[in-house]
């Protein structure tokens, strides 16, 4: 299997396309994170205000209205606004946390998939472009590239975009997916059906490994992945099954356990009433 895929690997192109410069900078094991850039100002007499009746809890909405200078706060806010569905919103604060805070990747992703949601795809491609600039080693940032790229029609970019996420992280499943579905959305079947083969394998391989460790649902959930990838595959129904089995067996004997339980605590209940009765009927002979 292993050779396989690092043969599909190496099969990327060694030079971007025109336009698409390489980066000269050294790769970073450092997280992203978003934090504030200065001390959040809030005057004294209005700080009372910002504070909701949920202790340790904070109105975001006020702590911006009395401070202009907090990244965190309007990354929180923009964050709000985009698991709502409110994109425009979402875009405009991101926006002001990257004046704030201009250096932090994370920021530009962010904005970067609000752009896309809003199909405003050059300036999701800055963003990104912008953010690989800063990592260039961050495979996921290609393959979201990649994807906008193909939205585009822009297909030698977008394909050397999911070459490249597949050649940074040739172990990752997901990255194959995403190479297929290009592929099969271009009618090249041949070269998604490979790609869907190779994803299949590697999701199997996850789930071998939580089968070993009988974490059965975590199985299950990737033998599902395997198998809609390369449905023909017995060796992975049959994995599958036995899981499900191993987990049912385990349901069963957890019900069983709960009945035994429940038995026990209704029998010294009982005992227990019993013995309030006792002295009571004693007395009464």
């Amino acid at each position: 299997m292993l050779l396989h895929i690092s043969a599909v690997a190496a099969e990327m192109p060694i030079a971007p396309p025109q336009g698409l410069p390489p980066s000269n900078l050294e790769e970073s094991a450092e997280d992203d994170k978003v934090y504030t850039s200065k001390q959040l100002l809030i005057p004294a007499e209005k700080e009372e205000d910002a504070i909701e009746n949920a202790p340790g809890s904070i109105d975001i909405q006020k702590i911006i209205k009395y401070s202009s200078n907090s990244s965190l706060e309007y990354t929180r806010r923009g964050l709000y606004y985009e698991e709502h569905g409110d994109y425009k919103s979402a875009l405009e604060d991101y926006t002001k946390a990257i004046e704030l805070m201009p250096v932090r990747s994370e920021l530009l992703i962010r904005r970067a998939a609000c752009y896309e949601q809003l199909k405003q795809y050059d300036q999701a491609v800055k963003d990104l472009t912008d953010t690989l600039g800063m990592r260039p080693y961050r495979a996921e940032i290609y393959a979201a590239r990649g994807k906008i790229y193909a939205k585009m029609n822009k297909d030698d970019l977008a394909e050397w975009d999911f070459n490249k996420a597949v050649g940074l992280k040739p172990l990752k499943p997901d990255f194959y997916t995403d190479r297929g579905d290009f592929y099969k959305s271009r009618n090249k079947n041949e070269h998604a059906k490979r790609d869907y083969a190779a994803a299949a394998e590697l999701y199997a391989y996850t789930a071998d490994n939580f089968k070993a460790a009988k974490m059965w649902r975590e199985a299950i959930k990737e033998y599902d992945k395997a198998i809609a990838k390369n449905p023909g595959k017995t060796e992975f129904k049959q994995a599958r099954k036995e899981c499900i089995e191993e987990l049912n067996k385990e349901l069963a004997a957890a019900e069983e356990e709960a009945k035994k339980a429940e038995e026990e605590a209704k029998k010294q209940a009982k005992e227990k009433r019993l013995n309030k009765l006792l002295p009571k009927e004693s007395l009464m002979r």
